[in-house]
């Protein structure tokens, strides 16, 4: 597990063996969930909004990036806060994902 900070947004990145759920925004509003494949292998990405002044968008990521595409792999979970415009970095960062042995 780290944490990335940078001009608008912080980000919590692990390493999980379990779990194959992207997380439920049970207190934000206008979620919204998406399914796509990085590097051949599936992932769920989720957005939404917080009642957080300083950093009231989430994303989130939930990539299976080891082992069976089944959910019983080795799963990457990146949890992004940011203010609008610090949002930009999600897609680059899960754009750059790769999932060399």
């Amino acid at each position: 597990m780290f944490l990335l900070r940078g001009p608008g947004y912080e980000g919590m990145f692990t390493v999980t063996g379990r779990g194959s759920a992207l997380p439920i925004a049970s207190s934000g509003t206008n979620y919204k969930a998406d399914q796509l494949t990085l590097d051949g292998r599936p992932a769920g990405v989720a957005s939404y909004r917080v009642a957080d002044p300083n950093y009231p968008e989430r994303r989130s990521l939930l990539w299976t990036f080891a082992g069976r595409n089944d959910g019983s792999g080795k799963n990457l979970v990146l949890d992004l806060s940011c203010k609008e415009t610090g949002c930009a970095v999600f897609l680059p960062m899960i754009g750059s994902l790769d999932a060399k042995p």
